[in-house]
């Protein structure tokens, strides 16, 4: 039995290191006047390491394993990994999402102040009527998908970041500030996925409601009969296993633990036959890898020009549905470019901001 036990572990050990001594004779045997520079030993060792080096895979899959089931620790950077496959970016300089709620990242005094004063005077013509809405971070929605030590009650100290924004917001701008936080509260109850389990961003479905609120708060605000909501946008499911929190979990490790995240299925909307009245251009010199940052779309159906201000969500299907409704629709990405946009497009009609929940807290007046 212990003879059986020494030839299994001299075994074991010999297809763990044998590859790597293999590598260090032929180095130390290599032809000086061929020898390698010292990038391109480098480079070879490194591939080595990332290819040949037996085992290696399974071990780190088996670590990443046990951290997630078993001690609630994720080494994924940037990405924490939730329960039932959900992914949600982790907060700068916090371990876990759920931190937020611990009140070690609490919203201070001169940042209300800065809140308070860039709603108060805006960074442009405060004769336009003005709309503002919050996308919700993805783990104020689905706290209960995030792994922790302790009950999730034990957590809920203090409020969510929305939470503290909103009603300063709408102390301000009363009906112009639009709280989609609540109804999506209330979706859930039937509607459980409002936002994509790999990705940091809402879904088709969730997308498609908060332009429906939008619109219709334009048309009670402004009383506007003219703007009726497109009809023909459709919620429609598809199945995916991409996502851009699946991504730098990609890019921040050796091994591609796509396994581990299965397929979902997410919500996307079906915009129906391309209206021909409506002509896209898209600013070259304003473009970005993740977003567009500056795309304008003139239609001929509409009367009015509308800016939209906002980040990467207003991307999932607003380019689409907003123009329908207007002469000219100008997304933007920077909003203290306001006064460059009216000089090259004209004065606009409405203005809607939109900003996710992380980054209302950095609004303030240049």
């Amino acid at each position: 039995m212990q003879k059986n036990f020494k030839l299994t572990a001299w075994l074991f050990l010999g297809i763990l290191f044998l590859p790597g001594l293999v590598f260090l004779i032929e180095y130390c045997f290599y032809p000086k006047s061929e020898a390698l520079s010292k990038q391109r030993i480098k480079i070879r060792f490194q591939h080595f390491y990332e290819n040949d080096f037996s085992l290696k895979k399974y071990f780190i899959t088996l670590n990443n394993y046990l951290n997630l089931n078993y001690l609630n620790v994720n080494e994924m950077n940037g990405v924490h990994i939730g329960k039932d496959g959900w992914l949600f970016l982790k907060p700068a300089g916090l371990e876990n999402p759920i931190e937020l709620l611990k009140g070690k990242n609490t919203i201070t005094k001169i940042e209300i102040n800065n809140i308070s004063q860039f709603f108060k005077k805006r960074p442009f013509d405060t004769s336009i009527p003005y709309f503002f809405t919050i996308a919700p971070n993805k783990h104020s929605l689905y706290l209960d998908k995030i792994r922790t030590l302790f009950p999730l009650e034990s957590y809920q100290n203090s409020a969510r970041a929305i939470e503290i924004f909103s009603p300063i917001i709408k102390t301000i701008l009363g009906e112009s500030f639009i709280d989609i936080l609540s109804d999506f509260e209330k979706l859930k109850i039937n509607e459980p996925n409002l936002y994509q389990k790999l990705d940091t961003h809402w879904n088709g479905f969730a997308s498609y409601f908060a332009y429906k609120k939008i619109m219709d708060r334009f048309s009670q605000v402004l009383n506007l009969k003219n703007l009726k909501r497109s009809e023909q946008a459709k919620v429609s499911r598809e199945s995916t296993d991409e996502g851009d929190l699946l991504s730098m979990i990609r890019r921040g490790t050796l091994v591609d633990f796509s396994s581990m995240f299965t397929a979902y299925e997410r919500q996307v909307i079906q915009i129906g036959a391309k209206n021909d009245n409506c002509i896209e251009h898209i600013d070259s010199s304003a473009k970005t890898e993740a977003v567009r940052s500056l795309v304008i779309i003139d239609c001929k159906s509409g009367r009015d020009i509308l800016f939209i201000f906002g980040d990467s969500f207003m991307s999932y299907n607003w380019i689409q549905l907003f123009p329908h409704h207007f002469r000219r629709t100008i997304f933007s990405t920077n909003i203290s470019s306001f006064d460059s946009l009216v000089k090259k497009y004209g004065k606009p009609d409405i203005i809607l901001h939109e900003r996710v929940e992380r980054g209302v807290r950095f609004l303030k007046l240049k």
